[in-house]
């Protein structure tokens, strides 16, 4: 449910709720990355101490990147605000003027 405030959750806790929700379903739509496994590491030592430390900056480069898990093209995209939350709907031209308000003219 809203408040009066207009975009606002009844609580925090049900704002971190939708919020949740949404980043669950765009890291599923965009793909994520995770740290590289401890067998990765494992070989890029081995490469590393086997080439006298020439492959180190290409470890250290795939250790800051990680592994990319692809994403799902097809997967729903997530709305923020989600539906019947305050801020999804259109507004009407002179809604953002208080009352009595005179538009300037163009």
């Amino acid at each position: 449910m809203t408040t009066e405030g207009g975009g606002q959750f009844a609580s925090a806790a049900e704002q971190d709720f939708y919020a949740a929700q949404y980043w669950a379903m765009r890291r599923q739509r965009d793909g994520y990355t995770q740290p590289l496994s401890t067998g990765q590491h494992i070989l890029h030592l081995l490469l590393t101490v086997f080439t006298a430390g020439l492959w180190l900056p290409v470890w250290i480069i795939r250790a800051a990147r990680g592994n990319r898990v692809p994403g799902d093209p097809l997967a729903p995209m997530p709305a923020w605000p989600p539906p019947g939350h305050a801020g999804d709907k259109p507004a009407t031209p002179g809604s953002a003027q208080p009352s009595g308000a005179r538009r300037r003219p163009l």
